[in-house]
């Protein structure tokens, strides 16, 4: 009995810090990343049903640095860190729409530090010449 018990708190404790781990590389990697500046598809606005109910890609979404999970566009990583991408998305950092009302005025509002690298440079340099 002593035996299983200490056999049952190495396996908790050898998860634990595999668990830490993944959360805390997903939190540096998400801190480095942004907003996709590549409208995705990620199944909430759709086409009407009798045009076949497909999604429509109008969701400007966060990914992290490295990693990218959306319909259609998932790496490796995006699979790997993807259920905390997935909470990210819902809690944290949330999807905006090309279609919502309140759409330009955030993207006017959107400081460049929160768009993802991979953009980044190309939106302060439309963002300056959209300016002048």
């Amino acid at each position: 009995m002593q035996k299983r018990r200490k056999i049952f708190r190495n396996v908790v404790s050898g998860v634990s810090v595999v668990l830490a781990v993944y959360v805390v590389a997903y939190i540096l990697n998400s801190a480095g990343g942004g907003y996709w500046m590549i409208p995705s598809r990620d199944g909430h606005v759709r086409f009407k049903s009798e045009f076949g109910g497909l999604s429509m890609t109008v969701a400007i979404m966060w990914q992290p640095r490295f990693g990218n999970n959306a319909l259609g566009q998932l790496d490796c990583y995006g699979t790997f860190f993807g259920p905390l991408i997935l909470l990210d998305q819902a809690w944290i950092h949330p999807t905006h729409y090309l279609t919502d009302d309140g759409f330009d005025a955030w993207l006017k509002q959107l400081p460049p530090s929160k768009v993802h690298p991979r953009f980044r440079e190309e939106f302060v340099r439309e963002r300056t010449k959209s300016a002048v």
